[in-house]
């Protein structure tokens, strides 16, 4: 259920916020200022379901090809079963990852203002200027 109002069905996630929220509680919590940059992932996206292909009035040798494809399909889908692998805490991680990293840039580039800054203030001294504590 939704995170922010508990009564409808959670449709949307939020990584920086670390919420589900329904469509009308996202709407309204995103809708401005620094929350409408946030990105929000669909949490139940529609699938279409899969039907199997009649083989029964096809020609013999295309309808084996197509069994086997089937076959190698099925595998492919319970090997895809038994790795784990949650898409949605994968997406999450890389949005946090480039938070971070921008964060990182952004500290970066206060670290070299302030180095210009602690340079030009211990060229002070040098030049005539006297630093006089004060008392």
């Amino acid at each position: 259920s939704c995170e922010d109002c508990v009564q409808r069905r959670a449709e949307v996630s939020c990584a920086l916020c670390r919420a589900k929220l329904c469509s009308l509680c996202s709407e309204r919590i995103h809708s401005g200022g620094i929350m409408k940059s946030h990105p929000v992932r669909v949490l139940h996206p529609e699938r279409r379901k899969r039907t199997a292909i009649d083989t029964t009035k096809m020609d013999p040798n295309i309808a084996a090809d197509v069994r086997k494809l089937e076959s190698r399909y099925e595998k492919m889908k319970e090997k895809l079963k038994a790795m784990k692998v949650d898409w949605a805490k994968l997406g999450d991680t890389k949005q946090l990852l480039h938070q971070i990293e921008h964060e990182k840039h952004m500290l970066q580039e206060y670290i070299k203002k302030l180095e210009i800054e602690n340079d030009g203030l211990r060229r002070l001294p040098r030049h005539g200027v006297r630093v006089v504590p004060r008392p």
